[in-house]
C-alpha cells in the first residue's frame, strides 16, 4: 500500500486552509500549489504535466513491508464480579450447607482475596457478626471454620448412620425426593469422616433400594440386581416409576368414564327419592299436627269429666245413709206401680259378683253408681259406706230386713 510520507503532511494541510478561507482565484491557487510543491522538493522545471507529477509522488512513497508483523493490540481483561448466595442463618435464606459448598468451591478457581471479599459479602444478619466477629484481616478458612462451629452439623456419626439405615420411602414421596434425602444423609456422615468415601457407593445403592414403598420395590428387583452405578439404578427406578403413574392414571380415567354413563339414570332417581321424601315429611307433619290436636280434645273432656265428679262428690257429702235407705225404699215403690223398662246393665263389683252377692238396686236416672258399695248418688272417691267381709254394704243389710 502506497503512503505519503509523514513530513509533508503539514504542507498539505496549510494549502488546504488557505485556499478554503482566502478562496483565492483559480491563478492564485497554482501559485500556491507550486510553491508547496516547491518547499516538498519538487522542480520540475517550465514542463509541467500529469505524468511528472505521478512520477514524482512515487518517488516521496514507501511500501509496507509485507513481512512485517503489526503492533500487538492491547487487551483488557475485565472478570466478573464472584458471588456467593445470600446467608445469614435463618430458614429463608440458603442453607448452611450449600454455602459452604460455594465457598469451597470458588477456593479451587479464584484467588484468596477475591473469595474472602465475596463470602464478606454473602453474609447477612447474625451470620455478618460471626465474620465480624473474627476480624477484617481473617483468611477464609478461619471464617468457614468459626461458621463450622456455629452452623455446622452436630450430628455424631452413631445418629447419622442409625437415621440412613432406618430411613424409608414416605407415602406421597417420589423416586427423586427419596434418593436425594438419602444421599444426603450419607454426604455428612463423609464429610465428618464416619463413613469413607468408597463404601459410600455401595452403601446408598443399598439402601435406596430397601427403603423404597412396596408398590415399586416389588417391580424393581430386577434392576437392583443387573444395574450397579447408583445413579443409573436411580434412572431405572424412576422409569419404573414414571409407568406405574401412568397405569394408575388410566384405571382412573376409565373409572371415571364408567362413573359417567349412569349420570342421568341416577339423577332421575335422585329426583323421585327427593319427592319421596318431601312426601313423607308431609304425611310426618299431619301426623303430629293430629295428635296434638287430638291431645287437646283428650285433655277437655278429662277436664269436664273431672268437674263433673267434683260436683257429685259434695252432693254426696251432703246426704246421710238414711236417705241413700229412704232413696233406695222410694225406688223400689215406685217399680211396682210402673211398667217395667228395660234398664241398662250397670257393672259389679268384680268380689259381689263372685260371691253371688245380690244385684244392686235398680238405675234411677242420670245419679252415678258406687262400683265400691253398688249404691247410687255417689261413687267411689266419696263413698263412705262400711262394707263387710263379704263385701256387701251394710245399709243394704238394713233396708233387706
Amino acid at each position: 500500500m502506497m503512503v505519503f510520507l509523514a513530513e509533508y503532511s503539514s504542507v498539505f494541510i496549510s494549502w488546504t486552509v488557505a485556499v478554503d478561507c482566502e478562496q483565492l482565484t483559480m491563478q492564485d491557487q497554482l501559485g500556491v500549489l507550486g510553491a508547496v510543491f516547491a518547499e516538498m522538493g519538487f522542480n520540475p522545471g517550465d514542463e509541467v504535466s500529469e505524468a511528472t507529477v505521478k512520477e514524482w509522488i512515487k518517488t516521496k512513497a514507501i511500501k509496507e513491508d509485507p513481512d512485517e508483523q503489526p503492533a500487538p493490540a492491547h487487551t483488557v481483561t475485565v472478570n466478573p464480579a464472584v458471588r456467593i448466595s445470600v446467608f445469614s442463618g435463618e430458614e429463608k435464606d440458603t442453607a448452611y450447607d450449600v454455602w459452604r459448598y460455594e465457598v469451597g468451591s470458588l477456593l479451587v478457581t479464584h484467588g484468596e482475596e477475591v473469595v474472602a471479599t465475596a463470602l464478606r459479602r454473602s453474609l447477612k444478619g447474625r451470620a455478618s457478626k460471626v465474620a465480624m466477629n473474627v476480624g477484617p484481616k481473617a483468611s477464609v478458612g478461619a471464617i468457614v471454620a468459626k461458621m463450622d462451629s456455629i452452623f455446622g452439623a452436630v450430628e455424631k456419626g452413631e445418629t447419622l448412620l442409625a437415621k440412613f439405615f432406618s430411613a424409608r420411602q414416605k407415602e406421597g414421596e417420589d423416586v427423586s425426593t427419596w434418593s436425594c434425602r438419602l444421599e444426603d444423609i450419607m454426604n455428612k456422615a463423609v464429610q465428618q469422616g464416619d463413613v469413607p468415601d468408597r463404601n459410600a457407593e455401595g452403601m446408598l445403592r443399598t439402601m435406596f433400594w430397601t427403603g423404597l414403598r412396596r408398590e415399586i420395590k416389588d417391580v424393581t428387583g430386577h434392576k437392583y440386581d443387573t444395574v450397579r452405578p447408583f445413579d443409573d439404578l436411580r434412572i431405572a427406578v424412576r422409569q419404573v416409576e414414571r409407568d406405574l403413574m401412568q397405569r394408575e392414571e388410566e384405571t382412573t380415567q376409565g373409572k371415571a368414564a364408567d362413573k359417567v354413563k349412569p349420570v342421568a339414570h341416577m339423577a332421575a332417581a335422585t329426583d323421585e327419592l327427593k319427592e319421596m321424601k318431601g312426601l313423607i315429611q308431609q304425611l310426618t307433619t299431619d301426623m303430629a299436627e293430629m295428635k296434638k290436636t287430638q291431645q287437646k280434645s283428650t285433655v277437655k273432656q278429662s277436664g269436664a269429666k273431672a268437674d263433673k265428679g267434683k260436683g257429685s262428690h259434695s252432693n254426696q257429702k251432703k246426704g246421710s245413709q238414711s236417705g241413700y235407705q229412704s232413696n233406695y225404699t222410694q225406688g223400689q215403690q215406685q217399680a211396682r206401680f210402673q211398667p217395667q223398662q228395660p234398664n241398662p246393665v250397670q257393672p259389679q263389683h268384680p268380689l259381689a259378683q263372685q260371691r253371688g252377692n245380690p244385684p244392686p238396686p235398680p238405675y234411677r236416672g242420670n245419679e252415678p253408681q258406687c262400683y265400691r258399695c253398688g249404691q247410687y248418688g255417689h261413687i267411689q272417691l266419696g263413698c263412705r259406706a262400711n262394707i263387710d267381709h263379704r263385701w256387701e254394704g251394710l245399709n243394704a243389710n238394713q233396708s233387706a230386713m
